[in-house]
């Protein structure tokens, strides 16, 4: 999704070509005479991602047409869409791009996060007798996800992440900063199921926090599930023992905090053990 954006010269070079994995494309844009004023694309992914570095690429005749590349420019970025926005990048008076064509070149981001809304903003190109400015292609890095385990005990019992004997329940749980590590996008949770006979719940949901709460003092200090993010709501199944996962609908991103995992069944009814 793209939104306050150059149009670009004409459409077959417009902003949508800046991010549509094509370096055979490009997004051109024209100011009257020298560079005077600014470039800028707003867009979102579809999800939060973890960015680490970018990539921008030259066009098809940087090489012919001298100039045309970026030499200023601030990338900035926020998770939510009514957040302040976070400089993630910003360089002045680059000279490492060169006047060639299709070649790509990788940048840090100097505030690496996780991030769902982008603002790139291009200040100044090399030239200065003329107010052309053109890129193919733009994309982030990101940070891979890897597999967390948490626990390494024997225990087991009926009432986590949901009550197996009695319907309607709500449960949380908190996982530690120092258990899980680092920052990072949340696209599933596992639980170890022990008994061999089958399950199958129906209208659970699933809400994650970022928490600075490291404990519970009672059976009722427990978090409005409000204040979390619904990131799952479905059946929660299991065929036999085993890994239980469940893909979260909308992936979370956790932030470094102490983590927050709340399951609520609002469904009565008496399964049975």
């Amino acid at each position: 999704e793209y939104v306050n954006v150059n149009p670009g010269i004409v459409n077959s070079e417009g902003y949508a070509k800046l991010l549509d994995n094509s370096i055979s494309t490009k997004w051109c844009v024209v100011q009257s005479g020298s560079w005077t004023s600014t470039a800028y694309i707003e867009f979102n992914s579809a999800k939060p991602i973890n960015v680490v570095k970018y990539v921008m690429t030259t066009a098809n005749d940087n090489q012919s047409y001298t100039g045309r590349n970026p030499k200023s420019w601030t990338i900035k970025a926020k998770l939510n869409s009514d957040d302040t926005w976070t400089t993630i990048a910003s360089v002045s008076n680059n000279a490492t791009m060169q006047d060639l064509n299709y070649i790509s070149y990788e940048f840090d981001i100097t505030n690496p996060g996780i991030y769902k809304y982008f603002q790139f903003e291009i200040s100044a190109i090399q030239a200065t007798n003329h107010g052309v400015m053109q890129l193919s292609e733009f994309y982030f890095k990101v940070d891979d996800c890897n597999e967390v385990s948490v626990g390494s005990g024997s225990s087991t019992g009926y009432n986590l992440p949901v009550n197996m004997f009695y319907r309607y329940s709500l449960t949380q749980q908190i996982y530690t900063a120092a258990e899980i590590g680092d920052a990072g996008i949340i696209n599933s949770i596992s639980f170890e199921y022990t008994h061999t006979e089958s399950f199958s719940m129906d209208n659970i949901k699933v809400y994650m926090l970022n928490t600075n709460k490291s404990s519970f003092s009672s059976n009722t200090d427990m978090v409005a599930i409000g204040d979390g993010d619904k990131v799952f709501e479905g059946t929660f199944l299991a065929t036999g023992s085993g890994w239980v996962t469940i893909d979260l609908d909308n992936p979370f991103a956790y932030t470094g905090e102490n983590l927050l995992v709340a399951f609520y069944d609002a469904t009565d009814g008496f399964p049975g053990s």
